[in-house]
């Protein structure tokens, strides 16, 4: 173990189903706490997470007293698995995984969660289907690839549809269509198709590996825990993600907060950026 400040920290391996998960466990000194935090990275990224965000907020939180796990998914850092193997549904038996072996380490009786990014899907699906956390702040959250396909679908269709309806009303495009040249399948086709987006697996299987078996967002419907959301107020996608959330969270009665940091992009670049972002998650999945 390594000092951390007031805290102490180890590298850590524990089981998730077939694959070894590497992680570092950052414990405070004294009695072990009431609650201790998982901290899920996103998709492309380790345990660190960008600029070493991720490792900041381990010290923060183990600093003030609560015990942290950051912990490399599967086929990502120091754990093993493949990468075109994990998808959703096994980056979400990482994260209970997780919550059992800092419950068993750090003796505590209650485990929240931080996600950043698909780090904050896995974290909150986690929540919602296998009641490990208790509380979860999920920083820079997308909608799960159902509805955002969904979204991106109608998006696609309107303006497909005003590109052929603009078409229409040319008089050759009438003439085209009379004399046989419109292949009418093909635009409609074209029109609701929808988009692809789906990846070939090692084991030749075609499937987003984004996409999930259960229904992740019927389980947040009766999620009877705490949520914080927090967004950059610069992030392209952050806008969209924040309304999508706000009406699910009325709709369903959801004690969940929202927050946006001024200016911040997706992954917080800015040192007052990242502060503000993991002293709200901290101050939150702590109190």
């Amino acid at each position: 173990a390594t000092k951390e400040g007031v805290a102490t920290r180890r590298l850590v391996r524990f089981r998730s189903g077939p694959e070894t998960l590497a992680g570092m466990l950052s414990l405070p000194p004294g009695e072990p706490a009431r609650r201790g935090v998982v901290i899920v990275h996103g998709w492309g990224s380790c345990r660190t997470g960008p600029h070493d965000m991720l490792v900041k907020l381990a010290r923060m939180l183990a600093s003030g007293g609560t015990p942290a796990l950051r912990f490399d998914l599967r086929g990502r850092g120091e754990s093993t698995g493949s990468v075109p193997e994990t998808d959703l549904d096994a980056m979400i038996e990482d994260a209970v995984a997780a919550s059992s072996f800092l419950r068993a380490e750090a003796g505590v009786r209650q485990v929240a969660a931080v996600g950043l990014c698909s780090g904050a899907n896995v974290a909150l699906a986690a929540a919602a289907n296998e009641s490990v956390f208790d509380l979860v702040a999920a920083l820079s959250i997308l909608p799960y690839q159902s509805h955002k396909s969904a979204m991106q679908g109608l998006r696609r269709t309107r303006g497909m549809f005003l590109k052929v309806f603009a078409k229409a009303l040319k008089p050759a495009t009438w003439w085209r269509l009379v004399t046989g040249r419109v292949r009418i399948f093909r635009v409609l086709r074209t029109l609701f198709g929808g988009e692809g987006g789906r990846a070939k697996t090692a084991s030749g299987e075609t499937r987003n590996l984004k996409d999930s078996a259960r229904d992740v967002m019927g389980a947040l419907g009766r999620f009877g825990g705490k949520i914080l959301f927090v967004w950059g107020g610069a992030d392209p996608e952050g806008m969209g993600a924040k309304a999508h959330f706000e009406e699910f969270a009325r709709a369903h009665s959801l004690d969940a907060r929202f927050e946006i940091v001024p200016g911040a992009n997706h992954n917080f670049y800015s040192l007052d950026w990242e502060r503000s972002a993991l002293g709200l998650a901290a101050d939150f999945v702590s109190g």
